[in-house]
């Protein structure tokens, strides 16, 4: 079969007055195209703009070579691509892009398109305990869906209106706190492009000053509920270089700072294979698009198919009456309890099969 064109992956829509979550195998698909999902730990940057965003993912990424950018697309898009170069590196990145559509533009529905698959989930009504729960704007698919697992968040002030409209959207993603479970070392870097400050390192910090000055004035949130760091990276002006080495210094840091994301994760263990990062966002899609207050619990998603029982407690006590000694507690209860809890984790077949000797 042809493979398609297609690279919509989230949006919202309106049926009989209900609004729904609309997901696209679009993310199942690429993970498809890896050479080995099961090893490779895949990168996903955002990146938000419209003009100026779209020249930026041709050139940083060659989508141009695979198909022209989409100008038809519908207001609060999310759409999904790889990196082509990545495909077969132990790191392959995923690029989201999306805008940051006005309140009062009305949202089409996107049709669907028949060579995929897309799940409808109908969102709860919205009440004043469920400030979890997708509320049907894009921000809430940045903010709740993507922010836990993103390296990377890269805004184009050009598209945006400029550095206030982009410190309100964040001070509105700080206001609703963190939405997962994960350690605040892996949130994602955010990284503010713009082409109307000087190229260099002090022009640079002294806009970072600015913007951060304009977002305490729309928040009184700390930046790290939701972000580890802000850095702003100026490009220089549109036809006075060449394409590659206008948007070199960007590129550069996208990747440096999804290294210091990524470290953080393998620190903790939140670092996923691409087989993982599929299945644990299907989870988190269906928990956000559930009435529930709590985070998202990657641990607890993780065992989805193989929940806790809940009489353990009951079973290792009755366990324990069994031994007698200090030494037997250490050397063989103890033993006994770690391996059976560590195995229980792993399903059937998630080791690869060794093997055979040439």
């Amino acid at each position: 079969m042809k493979r398609c064109n297609h690279s919509h992956w989230l949006s919202f829509g309106t049926y009989s007055n209900e609004t729904s979550l609309l997901e696209s195998d679009r993310l199942q698909t690429l993970t498809n195209h890896l050479q080995d999902p099961d090893t490779q730990k895949p990168s996903l940057f955002v990146l938000i703009g419209n003009k100026s965003k779209s020249l930026a993912l041709r050139e940083l990424f060659g989508t141009k070579k695979v198909r022209k950018f989409r100008s038809n697309r519908h207001a609060g898009e999310i759409h999904l691509h790889l990196d082509s170069s990545s495909i077969f590196n132990s790191r392959p990145i995923f690029i989201a892009d999306g805008d940051l559509p006005q309140p009062s533009l009305r949202t089409k529905v996107p049709s669907a398109e028949k060579c995929h698959e897309t799940i409808r989930r109908a969102l709860p009504k919205p009440t004043a305990d469920s400030r979890i729960v997708l509320d049907g704007t894009t921000d809430s698919i940045y903010s709740h869906l993507l922010l836990p697992f993103a390296d990377v968040f890269c805004f184009f002030s050009a598209d945006l209106g400029g550095f206030r409209q982009i410190a309100r959207h964040l001070a509105a993603w700080l206001e609703k706190g963190p939405s997962s479970t994960l350690p605040r070392s892996t949130y994602p870097r955010v990284i503010i492009v713009t082409e109307k400050i000087c190229l260099g390192t002090y022009a640079e910090k002294e806009a970072r000053k600015a913007f951060l000055w304009l977002l305490r004035e729309e928040t009184t949130h700390e930046l790290s509920k939701q972000f580890s760091e802000i850095q702003v990276v100026a490009l220089l002006p549109d036809h006075k270089v060449s394409s590659e080495a206008r948007y070199r210094r960007l590129k550069e840091c996208l990747l440096n700072k999804s290294d210091e994301v990524r470290g953080n994760r393998e620190d903790t263990r939140t670092l996923f294979s691409a087989t993982h990062f599929d299945a644990l966002f299907r989870y988190a899609c269906n928990h956000f698009s559930q009435p529930s207050e709590g985070l998202f619990d990657f641990i607890k998603a993780s065992r989805k198919q193989n929940p806790v029982a809940k009489d353990l407690a009951e079973h290792l006590s009755i366990f324990l009456k069994h031994i007698k000694s200090a030494k037997e507690l250490t050397e063989f209860a103890v033993p006994v309890i770690a391996s059976s809890i560590l195995l229980d984790n792993y399903p059937p077949e998630t080791h690869s099969k060794p093997q055979s000797p040439l």
